[in-house]
């Protein structure tokens, strides 16, 4: 149900017509920080995963019915229209859903188990995205960095260097040819 609210911006706005109501109820955000895609199957289509500043990720299937949701426990403190604060990251070679919040990565299954959680080395990125091969790229300001599923650095793969003068920090894609954009 559409909603006029101004918990999504405080500042800017006074008030904001948005698609849901905002809280904390299922199916409802505080801020929404990122979403992903996740393929489930030939037949039960693409669900998707949300991330919101109160820390908080819900899965939905494909028809947008809320399959389970938990909050992540971070010491992290996430800012309200900040932005580049938290992501979400679907590897389906491993069948797990990375949420980076601040600087810091969390594994988990579908059903919420987290299953690891690593520091990550260059502090908090401002983009993410998963690769064919299951590496994470994360970008922090003009700089591309791989790590593993792992939390393991395996370093600088696209610098400032070979970007020239003019660029602002990244944000990152990555299309059907595994190229980067």
């Amino acid at each position: 149900k559409a909603d006029i609210t101004d918990a999504w911006f405080t500042e800017g706005r006074t008030w904001y017509v948005s698609g849901a109501a905002s809280g904390e109820e299922s199916g409802r955000f505080i801020s929404p920080l990122d979403v992903e895609l996740i393929p489930m199957g030939k037949d039960q289509g693409e669900a998707f995963a949300v991330l919101d500043t109160t820390k908080r990720v819900q899965v939905f299937d494909a028809e947008g019915r809320p399959m389970i949701g938990w909050t992540v426990q971070n010491t992290n403190t996430i800012n309200s229209g900040v932005g580049g604060e938290g992501y979400l990251a679907w590897v389906p070679k491993k069948q797990r859903l990375y949420v980076v919040l601040g600087n810091e990565m969390i594994a988990y299954t579908l059903d919420a188990q987290e299953v690891g959680r690593w520091p990550i080395e260059d502090g908090t990125p401002n983009a993410m995205e998963v690769a064919k091969n299951g590496k994470l790229y994360l970008a922090f300001g003009r700089d591309i960095v791989m790590y593993d599923v792992d939390g393991f650095r395996h370093g600088v793969i696209w610098s400032t260097d070979q970007l020239g003068l003019g660029y602002e920090d990244l944000d990152i894609t990555i299309d059907e040819d595994n190229r980067i954009w």
